[in-house]
Order: C-alpha cells, then sequence, then structure tokens
C-alpha cells in the first residue's frame, strides 16, 4: 500500500471515530440544551477556533473566486436543514437518509465534474449504502421516511448540498489549504446562528439549569474537536484523494456509535455485526484500484 493510501486510511479512520463519537457528546449537551441551540453553538465555537486563521491566510482569501465561495457556502446549508428534519423525524431515519451522501457525491462528480466512471467505486457505495442501510434497520425499525416526507426530503436535499460542496471542494479548493477552507465553511454558516442564539433563553440555561455548565463543556468539546478539527482533517483528505473515497466516511460513522452504544451496555445483534461487515467491504470497494 502506497504512503498517500496509508495517510487516507488513517484520516478516514480518525474521522469515523470523531464524527461516530459526536452523538455521545450531544447526547450531554442535551441534558440542559435543547437541539437548536445545540447546532447554533456547535457552528459559533468551531468557527471561533478557527477564525485567526483567517487572518493568518488573508493574502490567499482574497485570491479566492466566486466557484470556491460557493463551495464553501454549500458546506453550510446543511447545518440549517437537519435540525429542522429532525424536529419531525427519528435518528434512525435521519440516518439512513444521512449515508446516501456518497451516492450523490459520485452521481454528481461523475455528471458535472468529471469523475472518472468506475463499476468498482458504484459497486461500493451500493454495497455501503446496503450495508448501512442493514446496521440502522437492525438498531431500529421505527422509519418513518414515507409517513413524514417533507422532513425526509430536507434531509435528502442536505446529502445533495454535501454532494456538490465535496466536488466542488475537491475540484476548485484543493489547492487551497484546508484549515482555510475550513474556517470559511464555519465562519459562514455561524453567522446566521450567531443572530439565532442571541434570540434564545441560552444564557439563562447556561447560568440558572445545574447541569448547564457541563452541557457547555461537553458542546466546546465537540464544536473544537468534532468539527473543527474533524472538517479540518476532511478537507486534507478530500484534497488529495477521490471525493467518494472521503465521503465513505459517512459509512462508518454508525459502526462507530454502535460501539460506544456497547461500552454503554447495549446489546449488538447479529444483523448488526452483519452490517458492520458490508459496509467495510463497500468501503473498500470504493478504494480499489
Amino acid at each position: 500500500m502506497e504512503k498517500d493510501d496509508l495517510l487516507a486510511w488513517g484520516l478516514l479512520l480518525i474521522l469515523a471515530v470523531v464524527w461516530g463519537s459526536s452523538f455521545i457528546l450531544i447526547k450531554k449537551g442535551l441534558v440542559a440544551f435543547p437541539p437548536f441551540q445545540i447546532g447554533a453553538l456547535r457552528m459559533i465555537v468551531s468557527s471561533i477556533t478557527l477564525l485567526p486563521w483567517l487572518w493568518r491566510f488573508k493574502e490567499e482569501l482574497a485570491s479566492i473566486t466566486k466557484a470556491q465561495w460557493i463551495g464553501c457556502i454549500g458546506n453550510g446549508i446543511p447545518s440549517f436543514l437537519f435540525p429542522i428534519a429532525e424536529t419531525g423525524l427519528n435518528s434512525a431515519t435521519a440516518g439512513i437518509l444521512n449515508v446516501i451522501t456518497p451516492i450523490f457525491v459520485w452521481i454528481l462528480g461523475v455528471s458535472l465534474f468529471g469523475l472518472a466512471f468506475s463499476w468498482k467505486q458504484l459497486a461500493g457505495v451500493v454495497v455501503g449504502l446496503v450495508g448501512a442501510v442493514v446496521l440502522i434497520l437492525a438498531k431500529s425499525g421505527d422509519i418513518q421516511i414515507g409517513s413524514q416526507l417533507y422532513y425526509s426530503l430536507l434531509v435528502i436535499f442536505a446529502t445533495v448540498c454535501y454532494g456538490l460542496s465535496s466536488n466542488i471542494i475537491k475540484k476548485y479548493l484543493s489547492t487551497i489549504h484546508p484549515i482555510l477552507v475550513t474556517a470559511l465553511v464555519l465562519t459562514i454558516a455561524a453567522i446566521p446562528y450567531t443572530f439565532y442564539l442571541f434570540t434564545t433563553d441560552f444564557w439563562t440555561i447556561l447560568n440558572t439549569h445545574a447541569e448547564g455548565p457541563s452541557s457547555f463543556g461537553y458542546i466546546i468539546i465537540l464544536a473544537v474537536i468534532g468539527t473543527a478539527l474533524a472538517m479540518v482533517l476532511f478537507n486534507k483528505l478530500i484534497s488529495f484523494k477521490d471525493q467518494v473515497f472521503s465521503s465513505s466516511v459517512t459509512y462508518l460513522i454508525p459502526i462507530v456509535a454502535l460501539l460506544w452504544g456497547l461500552l454503554d451496555g447495549e446489546q449488538i445483534l447479529f444483523q448488526q455485526y452483519l452490517g458492520m461487515g458490508v459496509i467495510l467491504a463497500g468501503v473498500y470497494l470504493v478504494n480499489a484500484k
């Protein structure tokens, strides 16, 4: 295996662990804060973390083109869509819909961005999707896609945005420093969330809720590590590796979340082991030469 391949697999596994662990941090944050406030805090804190890098790369920032700005904006749109969608969908449904992201990455890449067609990649995307569905269905049979069509479409639109943004980042932003790309994406997303947060009772909860400070601490960890650092690593991965392979981290996230559940005393079923195996086979096919 080549050096770049080893680095790519290493980054993919790190991202899977970080993003898969986000669920336990969100759970801790929900003890005191409602979902919309957690989403806003996540964007705001993560953008503040990387804000100094906008000044550090101010010369490179001035040379960013219109297409590159669109790529940054496209990655921020889902941060609005997911909280809205999950007011009408359960986590199992959102999880199933979210794992179709690599499919849109591949479809848009082949049709609009000159990504070379590969039967092995197509097979890997489909196999990974099947594995993810098996894994999540084994976890919960309460699926609401048909009964909550509007909210389901919001998640699907979010995955389309991810697919578009991943291809734009690969084609137009791969020459820009990953930290600068991440700082731009998070800052753009954080601006409207900042206005929203100050219309809520955030400060009251922080100062009066018994678990307010501890929940806020978990959200900070989520923002700094699970968002800012993770997105830097993802943008680094996509800068030198195929965008379909990079987006396949979506398939691995449920595995890590499931392992956290095992550590928390949950029982793992045979179907879940089967789903994990199928996912790994799909990710391997996506990266096959």
